[in-house]
């Protein structure tokens, strides 16, 4: 028998069935996507476009580019024009000079004093009555002070106070003291910032 005779009749001894079976596992496979199962994807491409709208979005050359919220200023009077209002501090606290000047979102303006690296007083103005301090610890001790006028409120632990924050008619104000201080402390350093 020749090869192309012996192909032929294995060709034709194939039982039905197996053709069959064959022919239904191919078409399993197939898949029907319906409009609901489509919806399990939303959350996930919200989050996604949310993202690309935060970050700044797309550029001509499609590159994802990220917009810094956050600028560095050397001079505090850059930092005011940056922001549109002006802040008033101390020169010094406790022997330190601030050296980090940073203005967020164009409307807050953040000042470190540091002691070498470590913070020893950060002062945040910024436009409207939002929380502008950063500091999301959990405290002990929170009080509301009344003092000149304004209602501060003061957080701390064990007699001293970290962080204290208040409102005026046009800014919120923050001071987050990494060592802590006293209310008599707290209210010499208040005179110095508007």
């Amino acid at each position: 028998m020749k090869k192309s005779e012996q192909l032929l009749k294995a060709m034709t001894d194939i039982d039905d069935s197996f053709i069959q079976e064959a022919t239904v596992e191919t078409f399993k496979t197939k898949k029907n996507y319906s409009f609901a199962s489509l919806l399990k994807w939303s959350p996930a491409l919200a989050v996604v476009l949310v993202a690309v709208l935060i970050t700044g979005g797309i550029n001509k050359n499609n590159n994802l580019t990220i917009v810094n919220p956050q600028v560095n200023y050397e001079m505090l009077s850059e930092a005011e024009n940056a922001a549109g209002f002006p802040l008033g501090i101390p020169e010094e606290y406790n022997g330190t000079k601030y050296s980090d000047i940073v203005v967020i979102d164009e409307k807050v303006i953040r000042v470190t004093y540091k002691d070498g690296d470590k913070p020893v007083l950060i002062v945040t103005k910024g436009l409207g009555s939002d929380d502008v301090s950063g500091d999301y610890n959990s405290y002990p001790e929170i009080n509301q002070r009344e003092y000149k006028g304004f209602e501060i409120t003061t957080k701390g632990k064990d007699d001293k106070i970290y962080l204290a924050t208040w409102i005026t008619d046009r800014y919120s104000f923050a001071l987050s003291i990494p060592d802590g201080l006293d209310y008599l402390e707290l209210k010499s350093l208040f005179d110095e910032i508007h």
